[in-house]
């Protein structure tokens, strides 16, 4: 067989490119995809000395039919998928009271419509591979509440039972698990934390929700994400693996 190939959703930036980086740097086809195509070029730009191929494939998974043309030209082209990835999503703070309609909706659109299109999509070629797999970005706001998250954590929640159901529906045939980071430095992460009155507050308060004193970093989740989608843990499905420094040790 050739080398593993793999698509990534939301490649272009944060947690998404860097598994797409730590793909290429193993030698794998890498097909890069998201909603910003220079970012994708970017990603791809990054990868040029490195030993995989990879592919820019743009397109907004949360709109019907998208992932599923992109799915259908991956497998068209080698008749597999070995591994799916998706970091997809966005940041929103509030509470019951100050959450609008929209935002709500909105944050299910980019969370939960995406990586169910994207994983419908995907099933055939993931069939067809040898230990076809999905790893899902989620949050250790999936696992535990927090005040003034109320729709982040509602989506990562849903994300989090979306793991085990499709996991044991699909047992046998392809793997499913996520990974639940703490927090980690990323365009989207920093947001909130440059919207906050004191930023330098703000990222203290971030690194001070861990035992070990810090945030993550973009590259070890893909550390983790790597392992995951590979032959080494060809035992694992329905996994939600909490990746926090010790948040949810607590």
């Amino acid at each position: 067989m050739d080398a593993p190939l793999y698509w990534i959703v939301g490649a272009g930036s944060g947690i998404g490119r860097a598994m797409a980086l730590k793909c290429l740097a193993q030698g794998c086809r890498v097909y890069l995809s998201g909603r910003r195509q220079a970012a994708l070029e970017e990603t791809a730009a990054l990868a040029r000395e490195l030993p995989g191929q990879p592919v820019v494939l743009p397109l907004d998974a949360a709109r019907p039919g998208q992932a599923a043309a992109a799915a259908g030209d991956i497998f068209a082209r080698h008749g597999r998928i070995d591994a799916l990835a998706l970091s997809v999503g966005a940041a929103a703070a509030g509470g019951l009271a100050d959450t609008s309609l929209e935002t709500w909706r909105n944050m299910a659109t980019s969370h939960l419509d995406t990586v169910f299109l994207a994983c419908q999509a995907a099933l055939p070629g993931l069939t067809a591979a040898p230990d076809g797999n999905i790893l899902i970005i989620g949050s250790v706001f999936g696992l535990r509440g927090k005040a003034n998250r109320l729709a982040y954590c509602t989506v990562k929640g849903g994300i989090v039972n979306f793991t085990r159901s499709l996991a044991l529906e699909l047992a046998g045939q392809v793997r499913v698990n996520s990974i639940c980071p703490g927090w980690v430095a990323t365009d989207m992460s920093l947001s909130l934390v440059n919207a906050a009155p004191d930023p330098a507050a703000a990222l203290q308060d971030r690194r001070d929700w861990h035992p070990m004193g810090r945030g993550g970093t973009p590259e070890e989740v893909a550390e983790t994400a790597w392992f995951v989608m590979s032959g080494a843990a060809a035992w694992m499905t329905g996994q939600n693996i909490a990746l926090d420094g010790g948040y949810t040790a607590r």
